[in-house]
């Protein structure tokens, strides 16, 4: 008997397409200052779209969109999807990244003052902004300071004028600032020009003056409740007992605060002592008279 193995053969095709997938290219992080604009960016080889998801429910379909205006609720995640396709395939691949941002905030800074205060006195003055790592001041006559609450002792008017204020807020390396201003209006106290000591006999008169630069008026008073308002008093006909120390208060005013600055006259009335030389005498000619 004839015996033959046959070998028969079937055959068949498989299309295979791939989907190139690449990475994205993003800006792994973002810090920035309140009230800025961010504008994220997002980079695939061959992606043919994106889809952005983040904070507040943003979505978007930019690959580069802009976020305007941002305020610290807009800080968080930020995650990109690109999207690759074949016009072979109806297969969709995608690739992932994510930004984070920080908002740095810029709360608004409040500063406070007593906005009119005599010379002499102290000038006292602060911030505040809610969140702030530190202030910053600026203000007349060369004045810096780095603390939230100054003062000013001994106050002169050239101290008077616009007092600035940063309030500083901070995330790693980035500062943002707020700023405002506050004024300091310092009323000047100019010394009086006073007749530091008068001496005078009783029954005569004196004058007293008292002079300062925009003084606006002036008040005297003195011993036996003496008060007079008026910068150059007379006197007449003076007694002993109204002998002492005269004080003059003049005023200063800016039409917000009155200051005030003082000065004294001692007055020095002399008494007369009365005598006699007894009653008339009535002598002769040649002959001595004794008193």
């Amino acid at each position: 008997a004839f015996t033959q193995t046959a070998q028969c053969k079937t055959f068949a095709t498989l299309n295979v397409f791939v989907v190139p997938i690449a990475t994205i290219a993003v800006v792994p992080s973002f810090t920035l200052c309140q009230n800025t604009n961010l504008n994220l960016t997002a980079n695939a080889l061959g992606a043919s779209s994106y889809s952005w998801s983040g904070p507040q429910v943003y979505t978007t379909t930019l690959a580069n969109p802009t976020l305007p205006n941002v305020n610290p609720l807009h800080s968080g995640d930020y995650s990109v999807t690109a999207f690759f396709t074949n016009p072979n395939t109806t297969l969709v691949c995608k690739s992932y990244a994510v930004s984070n941002v920080s908002v740095v905030p810029r709360n608004p800074v409040m500063p406070f003052a007593t906005a009119n205060v005599c010379q002499y006195g102290i000038a006292n003055f602060s911030a505040t902004a809610v969140g702030a790592a530190g202030y910053q001041w600026n203000g007349p006559n060369g004045f810096t300071s780095t603390l939230q609450i100054n003062s000013l002792p001994n106050v002169q008017p050239v101290s008077s004028g616009n007092y600035s204020v940063n309030a500083i807020f901070t995330i790693g390396s980035v500062s943002c600032t707020t700023s405002s201003y506050i004024p300091i209006n310092v009323v000047a106290v100019p010394s009086l020009a006073v007749i530091p000591s008068i001496t005078v006999c009783e029954r005569q008169g004196a004058n007293f003056s008292a002079s300062a630069p925009n003084a606006q008026s002036y008040m005297w008073s003195g011993p036996n409740s003496f008060t007079m308002n008026s910068p150059n008093p007379i006197f007449s006909s003076l007694t002993p007992s109204m002998s002492g120390i005269y004080t003059v208060t003049a005023s200063f005013s800016n039409g917000n605060l009155t200051c005030f600055n003082s000065a004294q006259t001692n007055l020095l009335v002399k008494p007369i002592i009365p005598f006699t030389l007894g009653p008339d005498q009535y002598m002769c000619s040649n002959s001595d008279l004794f008193l």
